[in-house]
């Protein structure tokens, strides 16, 4: 009777090499995806971190193709894919929507700590110098502009250098629900803001 074959062993040293691989294919694509927030369409840059994964290991599999076989060309395309959609998802409305459009805007908004306040120094040119700040996490969950109000979602940093104001913000916990008011600028996606909102009244409500 013929004996069944066994299925051949992966060695330790390249199952070891496949996950190291993975793993750097995976930030690859976030820090990618991240890095390109804002000035270039995500999709675009998405489409470019599979392409660029699958010309290495092609070019790997080209030189070596006893190393690297079909299955993992695959596995490392669906990682990428993965890693970088994830990061699309939580990008993307960070840099789009009705938070974005109204960048430069006057607002009165409703937001809700999500950080302790800190100091934020002010800074120095020649003889002047601008007076320090106050600034503290938020999530943005309500604002009006020009009349009209919207329901939002999303991550600000709020900031003021008006004593009132910024007193205010100096005696918050994280989760102080907040009436804002102030001007809505654009924000810093690859740290998680979708706007920065310098406020000149702010009160806990």
């Amino acid at each position: 009777r013929a004996r069944a074959r066994r299925p051949a062993r992966v060695p330790a040293g390249r199952r070891v090499t496949r996950l190291v691989v993975a793993a750097l294919a995976a930030w690859a694509a976030s820090a990618g995806v991240l890095l390109a927030a804002g000035s270039l369409p995500l999709l675009v840059v998405l489409v470019g971190c599979v392409m660029a994964a699958a010309a290495v290991a092609g070019v790997v599999r080209w030189r070596r193709p006893s190393t690297v076989g079909w299955t993992d060309l695959g596995v490392l395309a669906a990682v990428v894919l993965l890693a970088g959609g994830a990061a699309v998802w939580r990008v993307q409305p960070l840099i789009s929507g009705p938070v974005h459009e109204a960048a430069g805007s006057f607002v009165r908004a409703g937001i809700v700590t999500s950080s302790d306040p800190r100091v934020v120094d002010g800074r120095t040119s020649g003889s002047r110098r601008t007076e320090d700040s106050w600034a503290v996490e938020a999530d943005l969950v309500r604002m009006v502009v020009a009349g009209d109000a919207v329901d939002v979602d999303v991550p600000v940093l709020v900031v003021s250098r008006d004593p009132g104001a910024g007193g205010a913000l100096a005696s918050t916990l994280p989760g102080t629900p907040m009436q804002v008011s102030g001007r809505l600028l654009h924000g810093d996606p690859r740290r998680g803001r979708a706007a920065t909102l310098v406020v000149e009244r702010a009160e806990a409500t």
